[in-house]
């Protein structure tokens, strides 16, 4: 299989594409290439086999976005669900040991922090009502510790959450695509037989429901595979796994593209949050080896 380094990828360009797999997926990848599925997420929506990948820089930062999302869920919702983005995390582990281990910790995240955090706010907020007797400064310092505990609430869904993001994407791989596009169906319909063996994705893609595709859920013609000969594995510095592929991205997008973020980077912060945690933790690692 072909090799890119991360250098080499124009990142201004808006038809850039990026699929995210797990490692375990390389070997069949690289031998049959990307074939159309339904997958195992949106089997419900989905109802048309099709490959599903990003769409220029946005594309990988978007969904690292989303999967944090989910992961903070996981915290604030019943993990019972079988859809539930928790599980799948837990199925596509390699062997019933790490699933217990993951398991263990995600109750003891939810047990013994979350929860107990949660149910001590839900307290103060229902002291500060029932305390009617609280002077301009004594409710005013209330409303400040009810903050402050609920700023110490997002921190525990937050590390959470870039704890298992980070190790979900240390277990995988982002192939480049050097695939050509068109405008929608009506263009395609337009070209000899010839020239749409050359096409594998529309600029206007929607999803099942109708809506316009976000740049990190875009997918390729429906029912159409893509030869394994316009992949590329993507690496940074020797290294091919996709959080060194996304930090790198991040890197990149910061330092060239900070005055256009997109939307959710702007708004959330759970980007700049993962970023920061991840370069922290590199920091610390590097103290470590020095000593």
């Amino acid at each position: 299989m072909k090799t890119i380094d991360l250098n080499d990828i124009d990142l201004n360009n808006p038809d850039a594409c990026f699929y995210f797999t797990k490692i375990h997926n390389i070997d069949s990848i690289n031998k049959n290439g990307l074939s159309s599925i339904i997958g195992g997420k949106s089997e419900i929506v989905d109802k048309i086999p099709k490959v599903c990948f990003g769409k220029s820089i946005e594309g990988p930062l978007g969904l690292v976005d989303g999967i944090a999302r989910d992961f903070i869920l996981c915290l604030r919702k019943d993990q019972s669900s079988e859809t539930s983005f928790f599980n799948s995390f837990l199925k596509d582990l390699p062997n019933d040991k790490k699933r217990e281990e993951y398991l263990a910790y995600y109750n003891e995240i939810k047990e013994k922090q979350y929860k107990p955090q949660k149910k001590y706010i839900e307290y103060l907020e229902k002291e500060i009502l029932k305390n009617k007797k609280l002077s301009t400064e004594e409710y005013k310092d209330m409303i400040m510790k009810i903050q402050q505990e609920k700023d110490n609430l997002n921190r525990i869904s937050y590390e959470f959450a870039y704890n298992l993001t980070e190790d979900w994407l240390k277990s995988g791989v982002y192939y480049y695509l050097d695939i050509k596009k068109c405008k929608n169906k009506e263009e395609y319909d337009s070209l000899s037989p010839q020239e749409q063996e050359d096409i594998y994705y529309f600029d206007e893609t929607f999803d099942e429901r109708g809506r316009p595709s976000k740049l990190y859920d875009f997918h390729a013609i429906p029912g159409k595979n893509i030869p394994k000969d316009k992949l590329s594995i993507i690496e940074i510095d020797g290294k091919q796994d996709a959080l060194s592929v996304v930090m790198g991205i991040m890197s990149y997008y910061k330092e060239n593209i900070k005055d256009n973020l997109p939307e959710y980077y702007e708004v959330n912060g759970l980007l700049e949050g993962f970023f920061d945690f991840i370069k922290e933790k590199e920091l610390a690692n590097e103290d470590v080896k020095r000593r």
